[in-house]
């Protein structure tokens, strides 16, 4: 799959840096028109180190894991 739409890329692009970032308070990511995703759930396991983020979008029906 090639993604060419630069919002959503950007979209996708925040979805991963904020999968690692401890201090994001904001659960929602833009992505324009394309819709909002949503963080539905967090996984953190500091004693191995693991984090994973799962974001839904309602609009374009689209549901993401990163880990």
């Amino acid at each position: 799959m090639t993604i060419t739409n630069a919002v959503i890329l950007d979209a996708y692009a925040n979805i991963a840096q904020r999968t690692y970032d401890q201090d994001a308070t904001t659960p929602n990511v833009s992505a324009g028109a394309n819709g909002t995703y949503t963080e539905i759930t967090q996984v953190v396991d500091g004693s191995l180190g693991f984090q994973a983020r799962a974001f839904f979008n309602d609009t374009a029906n689209e549901f993401i894991v990163v880990n």
